[in-house]
């Protein structure tokens, strides 16, 4: 099992190409690139992740809070084996399902940070800022050529509902 303490930004509809770009230019290295499926699940305890990354299955507990417009996040993660046997399983265990997402990814590793580029199908491409301190992140934004007033601390909820806003009618 690992265990990661992350703090994280997001920037919003970026130029991948660009962005690209400007990470290889620094020399950031690409780890990853391909789909992504997660589902979400929910009990009386609280909520798991289930994500299948090319071959790759894993589970994840996370605790996150917003600091100083930053997310952090404490994640307990391990891998398992057949991701549809797991999610089954959860389905028999009394966990809800209230979410599954879908996206495309690309990752890049420089010094002590993450970059995931990811791109669903309905919401514009985007880039996470991943780092162990505040510092590192807010030097990251800016060598990217972003300012921290351009960053979002959004979890996927947020994000999806930044782009798919809830119609409240009035009677």
């Amino acid at each position: 099992m690992t265990s990661i303490n992350e703090l994280e930004v997001k920037i919003l509809e970026i130029n991948k190409e660009s962005l690209v770009r400007t990470l290889e230019t620094y020399g950031a290295v690409k780890v990853f690139e391909g789909d992504l499926y997660s589902r979400h699940y929910a009990n009386s305890s609280g909520k798991i992740r289930i994500r299948k990354a090319g071959d790759m299955v894993y589970i994840t507990k996370k605790t996150a809070f917003v600091y100083h417009d930053i997310k952090h996040a404490l994640e307990l993660e391990t891998y398992i084996g057949d991701f549809d046997t797991f999610c089954h399983m959860l389905d028999l265990l009394g966990f809800k399902m209230i979410k599954e997402i879908h996206k495309h990814r690309t990752s890049y590793i420089l010094e002590d940070i993450h970059y995931d580029i990811d791109t669903w199908w309905d919401i514009p491409t985007f880039i996470e800022v991943e780092g162990q301190s505040e510092e590192t992140v807010v030097r990251w934004v800016k060598l990217l050529g972003y300012e921290m007033k351009d960053t979002v601390a959004y979890g996927s909820d947020e994000l999806w509902d930044v782009y798919h806003p809830k119609v409240i009618k009035s009677n």
